[in-house]
Protein backbone atom coordinates (compact mmCIF):
# COMPACT_ATOMS: atom_id res chain seq x y z
CA UNK A 1 0.00 0.00 0.00
CA UNK A 2 1.36 3.53 -0.81
CA UNK A 3 0.73 6.38 2.40
CA UNK A 4 -2.33 8.05 1.02
CA UNK A 5 -3.94 5.04 0.53
CA UNK A 6 -2.94 3.93 4.11
CA UNK A 7 -4.75 7.52 5.22
CA UNK A 8 -7.70 7.14 2.75
CA UNK A 9 -8.60 3.74 4.07
CA UNK A 10 -8.29 5.07 7.55
CA UNK A 11 -10.50 8.22 7.37
CA UNK A 12 -13.30 6.17 5.60
CA UNK A 13 -13.25 3.28 8.01
CA UNK A 14 -12.75 5.40 11.21
CA UNK A 15 -16.02 5.65 13.63
CA UNK A 16 -17.56 8.26 13.13
CA UNK A 17 -18.53 8.66 17.08
CA UNK A 18 -15.24 9.58 17.91
CA UNK A 19 -14.23 13.10 18.88
CA UNK A 20 -12.46 14.70 15.65
CA UNK A 21 -8.96 15.02 17.61
CA UNK A 22 -9.32 11.05 17.89
CA UNK A 23 -9.84 10.20 14.19
CA UNK A 24 -7.34 12.92 13.33
CA UNK A 25 -4.79 10.66 15.08
CA UNK A 26 -5.82 7.52 13.31
CA UNK A 27 -5.35 8.95 10.25
CA UNK A 28 -2.06 10.62 10.78
CA UNK A 29 -1.00 7.56 12.78
CA UNK A 30 -1.98 5.46 9.66
CA UNK A 31 0.38 7.59 7.77
CA UNK A 32 3.50 7.84 9.81
CA UNK A 33 5.52 4.82 9.47
CA UNK A 34 5.85 6.08 6.02
CA UNK A 35 7.27 9.70 6.65
CA UNK A 36 10.85 8.34 6.78
CA UNK A 37 10.62 6.43 3.72
CA UNK A 38 9.16 9.65 2.11
CA UNK A 39 11.99 12.25 3.58
CA UNK A 40 14.84 9.81 2.48
CA UNK A 41 13.36 10.21 -1.01
CA UNK A 42 12.92 13.40 -1.20
CA UNK A 43 16.81 13.79 -0.06
CA UNK A 44 17.94 11.27 -2.64
CA UNK A 45 16.20 12.87 -5.72
CA UNK A 46 17.13 16.29 -4.55
CA UNK A 47 21.03 15.07 -3.57
CA UNK A 48 20.95 13.28 -7.50
CA UNK A 49 19.18 16.38 -9.30
CA UNK A 50 20.26 19.36 -7.57
CA UNK A 51 23.85 18.53 -5.60
CA UNK A 52 25.38 15.85 -8.03
CA UNK A 53 23.43 15.96 -11.61
CA UNK A 54 27.04 14.37 -12.91
CA UNK A 55 26.18 11.27 -10.87
CA UNK A 56 23.83 8.67 -12.58
CA UNK A 57 20.30 7.20 -11.70
CA UNK A 58 18.45 10.30 -11.25
CA UNK A 59 14.66 7.97 -10.70
CA UNK A 60 13.99 6.44 -7.73
CA UNK A 61 13.69 2.99 -8.77
CA UNK A 62 17.26 3.67 -9.80
CA UNK A 63 19.96 0.48 -8.70
CA UNK A 64 21.27 2.98 -6.25
CA UNK A 65 18.23 3.90 -5.06
CA UNK A 66 17.25 -0.01 -4.25
CA UNK A 67 21.11 -0.98 -3.17
CA UNK A 68 20.21 1.83 -0.69
CA UNK A 69 17.16 1.13 0.24
CA UNK A 70 17.65 -2.30 0.57
CA UNK A 71 21.18 -2.91 1.89
CA UNK A 72 22.37 0.54 3.72
CA UNK A 73 21.58 -0.07 7.30
CA UNK A 74 20.76 4.12 8.09
CA UNK A 75 18.23 3.46 5.09
CA UNK A 76 16.56 0.21 6.99
CA UNK A 77 16.82 1.71 10.64
CA UNK A 78 15.19 5.19 9.55
CA UNK A 79 12.14 3.17 7.06
CA UNK A 80 11.47 1.03 9.77
CA UNK A 81 11.61 2.91 12.81
CA UNK A 82 8.11 3.65 13.12
CA UNK A 83 7.05 0.16 11.92
CA UNK A 84 8.76 -1.39 15.00
CA UNK A 85 7.40 -2.49 17.91
CA UNK A 86 9.95 -1.14 20.87
CA UNK A 87 9.93 2.06 18.91
CA UNK A 88 6.20 2.65 19.02
CA UNK A 89 6.50 1.34 22.72
CA UNK A 90 8.34 3.89 23.80
CA UNK A 91 6.51 6.71 22.54
CA UNK A 92 3.88 5.16 23.86
CA UNK A 93 5.51 5.43 27.01
CA UNK A 94 6.51 8.95 26.43
CA UNK A 95 3.07 9.90 25.21
CA UNK A 96 1.53 8.12 28.66
CA UNK A 97 3.73 9.63 30.84
CA UNK A 98 3.66 13.68 29.32
CA UNK A 99 -0.43 13.31 29.45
Amino acid sequence: MQTYSHGLLTAVFTPKHLPRDQQTALVVGSMAPDVGLGLLTVGYLLDRRLLRPHLPDKTRCSPTYNDLYFNNPWWIAIHNSLHAPLPLLTLLLLGFLGR
